[in-house]
């Protein structure tokens, strides 16, 4: 089974001795070829790269003489070779050479494998191990709940991925921080992918690495953009359209539990409602869309009752005295009869979020909210069942919002721990960079 290594680089000549035996290794395996592309290194690494490629078997060099950042551009490259299977190590990292044997492995026990991701194990600037491995964050995933994971994070580790290219739509994003972020969720949504605890290569952790050189809220900001074209994209709607309503919830659920984008509150909530629009369109069901507008009501601290749920469905206002809502009203013993009756307009038996009532006429418990039944007994039913919902909402937002809020003294401490980590010495900071590979 062949494999293409292909190596992007722009010569990196203080790691380029590692990266040339790691390779080399790997091409001692006949069906394993080399795909160079010199991103626009300077002349003294263009006349290396240039009598390494001359001396090895099965290898091609195609040199950019301007430095590329655009991955689609680069990749127009990849596409015109009709490559199946590959890996794309970069030029500061070194390849694993058994892991090949374990890929094919692999392949060859499940041929409806398009995707084969593997662990790192992390080594120093000067190529020593420390001791680290990381291994995909998709590992302890299935079925839905790792295509929702993926819009957390990144699913898997880019310079450790086997993956068949022809699998892969044509358009690609031209990102230069989420590419391999994008690419990961396109192979989950395509087909079936392997995660491996065997290391694949060696990952590189120094102060050069590219995603040390930009801020996080920039790679946040492209991840926004790149995610949102997958949510709208036609292979996306193929797998919706594949999985059952309850596989949608579960993903839906999966989707809130992993926040998108890291759970940045910046830009996490604004791909989520794209991704609620994409799952509500993929119903048939008047109901089963009203599930999820229900829940993304939930998720946003808005509490529905019986029927409101129409509102905000495109032609579901026929139906808004069918539809439930979003909370659930235990009623204590003893309250009055027109309260309970009250709360059956508000109250739907399946709903996701249960509150436990009483009135006057009922006796005090913990955990209950206690509503003046007077004050709504003086209302038209309709204003009495409004003004129910506007108390629930206001001790909602008390009792669940706010635990999931920053108060303006954490942001300060938040802000201090931030400058203290501008002069922490290099071992921390070294630490820290670790850590955010973790969450990268």
């Amino acid at each position: 089974m062949n494999l293409t290594i292909c190596l992007i680089t722009k010569g990196r000549e203080q790691y380029f001795s590692s990266l040339v035996k790691g390779i080399e290794k790997c091409l001692l395996d006949p069906e394993v070829t080399l795909l160079i592309i010199d991103n626009g290194s300077n002349a003294l690494m263009k006349g290396k790269i240039e009598e390494w490629a001359r001396s090895l078997e099965r290898t091609e060099l195609v040199r950019l003489e301007n430095n590329v950042t655009s991955a689609a551009v680069i990749w127009q490259e990849i596409y015109k070779r009709d490559l199946d299977w590959a890996i794309f190590p970069s030029d500061d990292d070194v390849l694993e050479p058994q892991i090949i044997n374990t890929w094919r492995a692999a392949v060859n026990s499940d041929t409806k494998l398009i995707a084969f991701a593997t662990s790192l194990s992390l080594i120093n600037e000067k190529g020593f191990k420390t001791g680290e491995v990381i291994s995909p964050t998709c590992t302890e995933k299935e079925g839905v709940t790792r295509v929702a994971a993926a819009f957390h994070e990144p699913p898997f580790l880019w310079p450790g991925l086997f993956l068949r290219v022809t699998k892969l739509p044509k358009d690609l994003p031209g990102s230069r921080y989420v590419f391999d972020w994008w690419i990961g969720i396109q192979l989950l949504i395509s087909g079936k992918v392997e995660c491996s605890d065997n290391v694949g290569a060696y990952y590189r952790i120094h102060d050069e690495q590219e995603s040390n050189l930009v801020t996080s809220r920039r790679k946040y900001f492209e991840a926004l953009l790149c995610l949102d074209e997958i949510v709208v994209s036609r292979e996306f709607g193929v797998w919706l359209s594949n999985i059952s309503f309850l596989e949608k919830l579960s993903f839906w659920e999966s989707l809130i539990s992993f926040s998108p984008i890291y759970g940045d509150t910046s830009f996490s909530n604004i791909l989520l409602t794209s991704l609620y629009r994409k799952v509500v369109d993929s119903c048939s069901l008047v109901h089963e869309k009203a599930e999820f507008a229900n829940r993304f009501a939930l998720h946003n601290g808005v509490l529905l009752r019986t029927g409101q749920v129409a509102t905000v469905l495109p032609g579901a206002t026929g139906l808004s005295e069918t539809l439930p809502g979003n909370l659930n009203l235990i009623i204590e013993e003893g309250a009055c009869d027109e309260f309970r009756g009250i709360a059956t307009l508000v109250s739907s038996n399946s709903a996701r979020y249960a509150r436990r009532l009483a009135c006057s006429h009922s006796g005090k418990s913990s955990n209950v909210l206690t509503i003046d039944c007077a004050s709504l007994r003086a209302k038209e039913v309709d204003n009495a069942a409004d003004e129910l919902i506007m108390i629930l909402s206001q001790d909602y937002e008390r009792k669940i919002l706010k635990a999931h809020t920053f108060t303006s003294g954490e942001v300060f401490v938040l802000q201090i721990l931030r400058r203290i980590r501008r002069i922490a010495p290099e071992f921390i900071r070294r630490h820290l960079r670790t850590l955010r590979l973790r969450r990268r």
